[in-house]
């Protein structure tokens, strides 16, 4: 398992956490500032448009159950000339609803609570999405 220094360095990326409720804020923050990044935080969808205007994320984790955003999801997102990748959060995953969300270009659907070698797996994958892995494969 790579140190917490290494681990944000070799997989960078600019993330927004979104979630209204405080606790979930807490927990995503604590997971993500383990791993060595420090993320942005938005409490309300509002707070969430007012900073994707003003800078461009790599990546958004988000309660999908944030009121207001179904603004982003049904409008904002495809209209976006570099959209971030979007990490949906929620306390239940059910089929339905990663159905609701691959229609809302929501790249991936994670359950509550998360696990930190999963997440770890999901940062790795949209650092390499998002072109900015800094690690070589060994052959």
């Amino acid at each position: 398992m790579e140190t917490i220094d290494a681990f944000a360095t070799a997989y960078p990326l600019h993330i927004l956490i979104a979630d209204e409720q405080a606790a979930g804020r807490a927990a995503t923050h604590e997971l993500l500032a383990g791993l060595g990044y420090d993320p942005d935080l938005a409490s309300t969808s509002g707070d969430l448009f007012r900073l994707m205007s003003a800078q461009k994320y790599d990546l958004i984790l988000m309660d999908i159950d944030m009121p207001g955003l179904d603004r982003l999801l049904d409008n904002q997102v495809p209209a976006m000339e570099s959209r971030p990748l979007i990490i949906a959060i929620t306390d239940a995953v059910r089929l339905c609803f990663r159905e609701a969300c691959r229609q809302a270009l929501v790249d991936l659907c994670m359950e509550r609570p998360t696990k930190p070698s999963d997440l770890q797996l999901q940062l790795k994958a949209c650092s390499v999405l998002a072109g900015k892995c800094r690690t070589r494969s060994r052959a």
